[in-house]
């Protein structure tokens, strides 16, 4: 090895760390051109039955989930460089088409087009911070990239509770705005930045990942990770994400109608949940290295029984509306905590069998099916009977999400004793 050129696509710490924050930033406005439709739902829900409402949130979520396992696929023949800026670009298009779009049947393609493009941007985000930044670098990047999230939902609760009152069309107008200006941003430098990559191959090295590749060749998931343990973290992400977007788009609508609130103050309230949020990746991220990656079945658990308990507080009669806003804020953390170990941390362990950025498309695919089943399933239980029957369904999936936890974490526990 001595004297040999190293093989590697990285940027040199400067310039990767400039990535970095470019991507963070660019992934926390893609938020808020997502969750734009979320703050419009208070006028929305006002022009349009709630199960329709419900249905065009059910369709972004099914778009997403589609393009997650397709996407994953794809962006092994594409530069990253260009599929990212592309998706986002659809995405901002799309925003612009919604603040103009009167029928419910073009307000549904069309977010059901900005859900497929949105879900262009995970993977090669992915591919870009395990590939081209410095190793130093990637374990801060991902974290802070979660953090992203509720930060962008943030910018868009605030601007658009603001923007709310002008008309519902300003939102979507600002959302491609500034995923417009990110774009630009984003091809400014790291078009750029990626010439400097860095590309060099050692014979030493070559025989190494050799080696590696004939060990991979005799792995599969299932050395990684046991079937049921599998089954049971594809079914908790699914009520992960019903609890996490598929509620959360509903929450402004929540609170006004519930409340009888304003469409700004309904909106201004929410962003408390983003707020909180934060706190949830960094928790998870704790726990997950307290626990040195053994427990993150437990960690899920841990989150969801928390939900579970929050939820049927919410039951509790005579809650005002910031008590409410409170316990839903809280929920959300949770989720956002469950989430950073299923969609972040527990797909690690398939880089054994090179299987990260497959693993974590495919979950977060499930996440957004989970999304889009509660977002339309919200919807219509409000129209049928009440929010308090939507308080009684996301209790009744919180416990589901609790139990098939708890049996991950007994199966994976069981598994690993089996592997030693």
């Amino acid at each position: 090895m001595t004297g040999a050129k190293k093989h590697s696509k990285q940027l040199p710490k400067g310039a990767s760390a400039v990535l970095v924050v470019i991507c963070i930033v660019l992934y926390g406005l893609s938020y808020f051109a997502r969750v734009s439709y979320n703050v419009t739902l208070t006028e929305l829900s006002g022009v349009i039955p709630f199960d329709t409402v419900g249905l065009i949130g059910t369709v972004y979520f099914l778009c997403y989930a589609v393009g997650q396992l397709l996407n994953g696929l794809v962006i092994t023949k594409v530069s990253p460089f260009v599929y990212l800026p592309a998706g986002m670009f659809v995405s901002a298009a799309c925003n612009l088409f919604m603040a103009f779009a009167q029928s419910p049947v073009l307000m549904t393609a069309v977010w059901g087009i900005n859900g497929f493009a949105q879900s262009m941007l995970w993977a090669p985000i992915l591919i870009i911070f395990t590939e081209t930044i410095a190793p130093a670098l990637k374990d801060k990047a991902l974290l802070w990239l979660s953090v992203a999230a509720p930060v962008g939902t943030l910018l868009c609760y605030l601007l658009g509770g603001v923007l709310i009152d002008f008309g519902y069309a300003y939102v979507f107008i600002c959302a491609a705005a500034l995923l417009l200006a990110g774009i630009t941003v984003f091809f400014l430098f790291c078009f750029s930045a990626r010439k400097k990559f860095v590309i060099a191959q050692t014979e030493a090295d070559g025989a190494a990942a050799l080696d590696l590749s004939a060990d991979k060749k005799k792995a599969t998931i299932f050395t990684c990770m046991g079937i049921v343990s599998l089954g049971m973290l594809f079914l908790s992400v699914t009520v992960q994400g019903m609890l996490k977007d598929g509620m959360t788009a509903w929450v402004p609508t929540m609170l006004k109608d519930k409340f009888t609130l304003s469409s700004s103050l309904s909106v201004f309230l929410t962003m408390l949940l983003p707020v909180i949020n934060v706190f949830g990746a960094f928790a998870a991220t704790l726990l997950y290295r307290k626990t040195r990656g053994k427990k993150e079945f437990a960690i899920c658990a841990v989150f969801m029984t928390l939900a579970v308990m929050l939820t049927a507080v919410m039951m509790i009669p005579n809650i005002n509306e910031y008590g409410f806003a409170v316990l839903l804020s809280v929920i959300t953390t949770a989720m956002f905590g469950f989430n950073q170990v299923s969609i972040v941390l527990i797909p690690l362990r398939f880089e054994a069998v090179n299987k990260v950025a497959a693993v974590s498309g495919a979950l977060n695919a499930f996440t957004y099916l989970g999304s889009a089943i509660a977002s339309y399933a919200i919807g219509l239980i409000r129209d049928r009977y009440s929010w308090t029957a939507v308080i009684l369904f996301i209790f009744a999936v919180a416990i589901l999400g609790a139990v098939t936890s708890i049996v991950g974490q007994l199966a994976d526990s069981a598994g690993r004793k089996r592997r030693l």
